[in-house]
């Protein structure tokens, strides 16, 4: 018997044991297959900042745009800064894994011309705004969008929700040496990132879609500045249906990183350049805190901002001044979501009443709580467990702390906390035969557990830590 002939869900069977390649082949048999097929094929779109993939875009949005039900824009946008070949050379060899390198030698002009060719033509999209024109048309074309993507490799610490089949797509690179080797080179994330969510967004208002899911990674925080057009500018009714809402911010000035140094044969630590004082300056201006007053059934939230731990560190060291965001720079105070079952915030500053208050008014709900990299601005860690314990009594929730010493410390110094005796608080607190009633999972409290075990390292003399100093 032929394929086509088999009822439709025996055939939706047979397309789950098929990878991507064999849904496309089956495009071509008939009719009836092309229209199953392409409803997997064409369900989870990724696209480029080039020509070719807007064409493509383009082609699928005027011919099967009913079975989109996601686009993922990759940020690959090249720096507006230009290379020259010299500058070029320098960035891909050090950049690039040792084991690129034969193949760089091999053709270090043809890599230089691809990278010009890419620097032209996105320079050509973005001047006369042809991403803008392109998702403004494209959208109103997809009756089934409900997801946006904008994925950046630089999303650091903070993962995020997107699909193992678009990064393998990305990394291995569908578009060829061209965008692969500039994807790598002179790469604006943070800005990229941006325009790109601000391209889909204007779009969506355009086209009046409602989404059910918005997830934006590495996205710099000039995209919240309430005079350009952003989340907080989208009609409220085409958020009413959204339930997911991941964001990472780049509070980055300057993206470094540890580079492999060919020549050398070692890790480089590049330098580190953060604007969280700036960063936390436009988050106040309360773009996303407008915005997430119009998302009233969001059932999963996660706000991270990246890039300013290690300026904090910097920042104590060097005796100066550094505030990055506040819990309440981005959430209103008295903000509540009925049905949010899973919060993440990470890279804030926050209150003990802060965390507490929000996690006690979505109590009936939450089933999932991770704070990583919040540092307390009143109260302590030690004072808002009990805190959560009593005001989210008789439910379980899975409750993930990234503490750090200082975190326990309450912002005093970690071995100054010691002497006064923390350490021995902290054991009688989780070594305390109640510990059974504390509200985490088993997984949680076996964390806590390797905590403790952390401390009985920690020197307890003065004489001890004058040694490690």
């Amino acid at each position: 018997m032929a394929l086509d002939f088999l009822p439709t869900e025996i055939l939706h069977s047979i397309m789950d044991e098929l990878d991507l390649n064999d849904h496309r082949r089956l495009r071509l048999v008939c009719s009836r297959l092309n229209t199953i097929a392409s409803s997997r094929t064409m369900k989870n779109l990724d696209f480029f900042l080039c020509k070719p993939d807007f064409d493509m875009l383009q082609s699928i949005a005027d011919r099967n745009g009913e079975h989109v039900t996601s686009l993922i824009y990759v940020a690959t946008m090249v720096s507006s800064k230009r290379h020259d070949f010299d500058a070029y050379n320098q960035l891909i060899r050090r950049d690039w894994d040792y084991e690129h390198l034969e193949m760089i030698d091999a053709d270090p002009r043809g890599y230089f011309e691809h990278y010009e060719r890419a620097y032209e033509s996105q320079q050509d999209i973005l001047a006369h705004d042809r991403d803008y024109q392109l998702l403004e048309s494209v959208l109103a074309k997809l009756p089934n969008l409900d997801r946006i993507v904008v994925w950046s490799q630089h999303q650091g610490q903070a993962e995020i929700s997107v699909e193992p089949a678009t990064r393998r797509m990305y990394n291995h690179g569908r578009l060829g040496v061209c965008e692969r080797s500039v994807c790598i080179t002179g790469v604006d994330y943070g800005d990229g990132a941006a325009r790109h969510l601000r391209a889909l967004l204007r779009g969506v208002q355009t086209a009046g879609t409602k989404l059910r899911t918005i997830i934006a990674t590495g996205m710099h925080y000039s995209f919240f500045d309430p005079e350009q057009f952003g989340l907080a500018s989208v009609a409220p009714h085409l958020f009413e249906n959204l339930s997911c809402l991941e964001l990472s911010i780049e509070a980055l000035a300057d993206w470094d990183y540890d580079h492999y140094n060919n020549q050398q044969e070692k890790f480089i630590l590049m330098p580190h350049v953060t604007d969280a004082s700036a960063c936390r300056a436009t988050m106040q201006k309360g773009m996303l805190r407008k915005a997430l007053l119009n998302m009233p059934n969001l059932t999963r939230l996660r706000l991270i901002v990246i890039g300013v731990l290690r300026d904090w560190e910097l920042a104590l060291a060097d005796g100066r001044s550094c505030h990055p965001p506040d819990f309440e720079d981005m959430v209103s105070p008295e903000q509540s979501w009925p049905r949010l079952k899973s919060l993440t915030l990470e890279g804030m500053y926050a209150s003990q009443e802060q965390l507490a208050g929000l996690i006690i008014r979505c109590r009936e709900t939450l089933t999932s709580v991770e704070l990583n990299r919040v540092r307390m601005t009143n109260g302590s860690w030690r004072k808002l467990l009990p805190q959560l314990k009593e005001g989210i009594a008789g439910r379980k929730i899975d409750v993930a702390l990234g503490w750090d010493l200082e975190d326990w410390s309450g912002g005093v110094r970690m071995k100054d906390w010691v002497r006064r005796g923390g350490r021995t608080a902290v054991q009688d607190y989780f070594g305390d035969p109640s510990v059974s009633k504390i509200p985490l999972e088993d997984g949680a409290r076996a964390s806590l557990r390797d905590l403790l075990e952390g401390f009985e390292d920690v020197p307890s003399s003065d004489e001890a830590w004058s040694d490690e100093d």
